[in-house]
């Protein structure tokens, strides 16, 4: 996809003095230390743009992590402040937001841009999708199953490293770490609710320290 993320601290290979695996693991260190620190960065700097300029600014990644992260707060205080009301009112903005995305995607923009909208809106109409199935629901409350079992994004202190902020997914009582490990601006497929019931699925057997295999023809969804 062509796209570059500057790293926080360059590594210099001729260091390792030929030791291949010294060097790929400071790569990978640096590595994570960069993906946190631009989604970090990205997440102070959305309330500061219009949605539209934001999601320009940072990697494909990054930009559908912190949507991701704004959808579950404001879905989550829609349902405390006013109930089934308040996620009614926020699928006439989320609707509203994703007109923008449209336009934005019928302009001339850069390839790159493009390829970070393609990903985005398959994320965004899922999205969408969930909190006006939760509207005909008639969720009224933030601790309703039909709200817990959706893949929620949180920025919260990390239990192993005391007085950090790290960004996190809930999905029923399962609790993961985003794990920044960099995967480019690729392409999404959509989400079926299949998908979501592997998610839910997957996420619980890592949160008990299991492993997850998907089986399944090709084209189903196994990778995503």
């Amino acid at each position: 996809e062509k796209e570059k993320v500057a790293v926080t601290t360059p590594v210099d290979p001729a260091k390792a003095r030929g030791s291949v695996e010294q060097w790929l693991v400071e790569v990978e260190k640096v590595m994570l230390e960069t993906i946190r620190h631009v989604v970090m960065q990205a997440h102070e700097d959305y309330t500061g743009r219009r949605f539209t300029d934001w999601l320009k600014q940072w990697p494909g990644q990054v930009v559908i992590a912190i949507f991701c992260l704004y959808w579950t707060q404001d879905v989550s205080a829609a349902l405390r402040n006013e109930g089934n009301t308040g996620i009614r009112r926020y699928s006439d903005k989320l609707e509203h937001r994703l007109a923008e995305i449209i336009d934005l995607v019928r302009s001339d923009i850069p390839p790159l841009v493009r390829c970070t909208l393609e990903a985005l809106i398959v994320i965004f109409v899922h999205n969408k999708d969930t909190v006006m199935e939760l509207t005909r629901n008639g969720i009224e409350r933030e601790d309703d199953f039909d709200w817990l079992v959706q893949l929620r994004y949180c920025i919260e202190e990390n239990p192993d490293k005391p007085e950090q902020q790290d960004l996190f997914v809930r999905i029923t009582n399962s609790f993961l770490g985003y794990a920044y490990e960099y995967i480019g601006n690729s392409s999404r497929l959509v989400v079926t609710p299949l998908t979501d019931r592997c998610y839910r699925t997957c996420c619980g057997a890592l949160h008990l320290l299991y492993g997850a295999a998907p089986e399944g023809p090709a084209g189903t969804g196994k990778t995503e």
